[in-house]
């Protein structure tokens, strides 16, 4: 049953028709999706889980989703959290990250419009999720990634044959070209003018905590952020629940970055929403996204909910990944081992209870691919404006 009510605008309250439209015609601000609440709790029933599949916007029979939550009870004795969940995002079937879940949501709506070219800026993950699912959608994808990526991370990617363009600059620099590249060609970017329909898919991975947990639920959810998206969405998920009267105790959020990288981390610790941009210096490429375009909201939902944030060294995080794997026998990417170690820091200044029940999200699985020695034939190097993109565009088409 489709529940959805349209767009509005997050900041004034402006509303308009689902469509191919991610910014606010009158104050520029984003737009997100609206739910009619009330008709889904009463059509499917105030204790029904139908209600969050309902409201997530995945398509029917979508292949990933449903990950495990694990009791670590080893690892969590070891961090002084005698309740650890841990939401393992990297045994998501299709490329194995929570992006599976977005990309899912923003592929629905753009194949109910008739698109055939999509595209998105990626550090890593979002490209292999973008490209094994555009194939299976019969569309054809583009992908800007920042220049040095490794192509052992993108290697689902590489191997779909997508065209994938390697931009002079960082995840800044490239997700910039991909804005451009949107207005110019008028393609779908599904971080770009699909997002309120791409976003929605993050909210189902807090569903799935909450309809597992409905028993006890977290008082704490630690989370790792890069652009700070799925920060936003687990509160618009929260206030969705409150919204329907399906919450039965406050939960509170936690966020963590890379300290070679934490924009969003010294908001929170001002006591602000404004982000000041950083250049990032991390080998975290999953998160090291410097001026994150959902930073402010991210900020916004960990203070309204009562939580903190923390920078993480890579060296503590690296060091997470070994415990994670002795303890637990699970391997997770470096953005899941930076939300670990921040929780473990969280306990020990008194933050989070250790005795009350926690959830990391591990959004990704350590990759297995091999670093490729020689830059593959369906990727190609372009500087960070348009005009090069233009040439090597029409030069190859």
């Amino acid at each position: 049953m489709n529940f959805v009510k349209g767009l509005k605008c997050k900041e004034c309250g402006e509303r308009y028709e689902a469509s191919l439209r991610f910014y606010c015609d009158e104050c520029f601000g984003p737009v997100e999706l609206k739910f009619d609440l009330a008709g889904a709790v009463e059509a499917l029933g105030r204790g029904s889980v139908d209600v969050f599949s309902s409201l997530s916007l995945l398509p029917e029979g979508f292949k990933a989703g449903s990950t495990p939550l694990v009791r670590a009870e080893r690892l969590g004795k070891r961090l002084g959290i005698q309740n650890l969940y841990l939401k393992d995002e990297g045994a998501s079937m299709l490329s194995h990250s929570f992006k599976d879940r977005v990309v899912a949501s923003a592929l629905g709506m753009a194949k109910s419009l008739g698109i055939k070219t999509i595209a998105a800026a990626s550090t890593g993950n979002l490209a292999n999720a973008l490209a094994v699912q555009a194939v299976d959608a019969g569309m054809d994808a583009v992908i800007f990634v920042p220049e040095g990526t490794d192509y052992g991370k993108i290697a689902q990617a590489v191997a779909s044959g997508c065209r994938i363009f390697e931009v002079a600059g960082n995840y800044d620099d490239a997700n910039r070209l991909c804005s451009e590249v949107q207005e110019a060609l008028g393609w779908a970017v599904v971080n770009g003018n699909l997002k309120p329909y791409y976003l929605e898919g993050a909210k189902s991975l807090l569903f799935e905590i909450m309809a597992l947990m409905e028993d006890m639920p977290p008082s704490a959810i630690v989370a790792p952020m890069g652009g700070g998206g799925l920060m936003r969405m687990l509160k618009k998920g929260l206030d969705e629940l409150k919204a329907m009267g399906m919450l039965k105790e406050e939960t509170a959020l936690y966020g963590a970055q890379a300290a070679g990288c934490s924009p969003i981390v010294s908001a929170v610790k001002a006591g602000t929403e404004d982000i000041s941009p950083v250049k990032p210096d991390t080998a975290i490429g999953a998160i090291a996204i410097g001026d994150p375009p959902d930073g402010a909201y991210a900020a916004r939902a960990i203070m309204e909910s009562g939580g903190k944030a923390e920078a993480v060294l890579d060296a503590d995080a690296m060091e997470m990944l070994e415990f994670l794997r002795e303890d637990e026998g699970i391997s997770t990417g470096g953005a899941g081992a930076v939300a670990l170690a921040a929780a473990a820091s969280f306990v020990k200044s008194g933050d989070i209870a250790g005795d009350t029940p926690v959830v990391v999200i591990l959004t990704d699985g350590q990759s297995k691919a091999a670093r490729e020695q020689a830059r593959p034939g369906n990727v190609s190097k372009i500087e960070a404006n348009l005009a090069a993109f233009r040439a090597i565009w029409e030069e190859n088409t």
